[in-house]
């Protein structure tokens, strides 16, 4: 079962303006939150990103550590994902796409229905039993939602309480992902801390674009799909060799299933689908980015394949 510990969020402890409950109601007269979805033309997709301090506080209170802003076009920054993505033309009578993005507390979870796509990246947001299910129903009928995680979402490797080894990054996506709708999926391990790691996407899968292809991150923390994982979800590692085959896995931290160790996992639950990547170097901008970037291998390629694949584009 999810372990809750670790991150920001308390349920009902926020003032509204902060997504606390008040935040999750509306008044007699007014417009109920949605409950189904319906796709975008052009397609949404929304970044969630967090707000954590070099030595571990969250909120940073002013001074936030590597948040990869969409708007951040420093190394360290997502401008060039976002503009990669909505540079891509779907067709199939899709207009395009576009990219926004919203601090994670202030995010309203009755929101999820809106947007064709959310990239769970920075984000530290613990978030409830019942926005988790909303995050699940939505998922099922067609929300496309990815996720990665590092050790950076509890601070700098010098300064957050565990350093490379804190769990709040794994807490906040195991929350999300390690059951699905009461089912096992996958777990996120801690950050391995180990340098340079490249694997290989399948050719057989539709994120690879039709052939094999490099994909390189640095550090990672790579994701352990469930034995007991449900059939019809067809959740699979995308790449040719397990990452525990391919790479050491020292550091097993909170993990308890056994199945395939991977830097791409894929789902299908029902109408939906979701990505699981193992590190945030991969999205990052380039040239010259510390470890690997967006720039490196066939990183960008990848990435947005991931994006168009959950989005049911291709």
């Amino acid at each position: 079962m999810p372990r809750i510990k670790g991150g920001h969020y308390t349920p009902g402890g926020l003032p509204a303006s902060l997504g606390g409950a008040a935040a999750y109601s509306y008044s007699s007269g007014g417009t109920p939150p949605a409950t189904t979805y319906t796709p975008n033309n052009p397609r949404k997709v929304l970044f969630l990103y967090g707000d954590v301090k070099d030595t571990g506080q969250i909120p940073s209170g002013g001074s936030p550590y590597d948040q990869q802003r969409i708007t951040d076009t420093a190394t360290k920054g997502f401008s060039q994902v976002a503009a990669a993505l909505e540079a891509l033309t779907p067709g199939g009578g899709v207009s395009g796409i576009t990219v926004s993005e919203q601090y994670d507390v202030d995010f309203d979870v009755n929101d999820v229905y809106l947007f064709d796509a959310i990239f769970l990246h920075s984000s530290q947001r613990n978030f409830t039993p019942t926005e988790v299910a909303k995050f699940h129903d939505a998922c099922k009928q067609g929300v496309g939602l990815v996720h990665c995680s590092d050790s950076a979402l509890g601070g700098s490797p010098g300064g957050a309480p565990g350093g490379t080894s804190n769990t709040v990054g794994q807490d906040a996506r195991n929350l999300l992902f390690e059951t699905f709708d009461g089912n096992e999926l996958w777990q996120t391990s801690v950050d391995q801390a180990n340098g340079t790691k490249t694997v290989q996407v399948s050719a057989s899968e539709a994120v690879s674009g039709g052939s094999q292809k490099d994909f390189e991150g640095e550090g990672v923390s790579p994701i352990v799909i469930s034995t007991s994982a449900p059939a019809g979800y067809n959740v699979r590692s995308a790449t040719v060799q397990d990452f525990d085959v391919q790479h050491a896995y020292p550091k097993a931290d909170n993990i308890t299933y056994t199945g395939a160790v991977t830097l791409l996992a894929l789902a299908e639950p029902d109408s939906g689908r979701i990505a699981g990547v193992g590190d945030r170097q991969f999205f990052w901008n380039g040239p010259g980015a510390p470890g690997s970037d967006i720039t490196e291998v066939d990183n960008q390629t990848v990435v947005e394949n991931i994006f168009l694949w959950v989005m049911q584009l291709i």
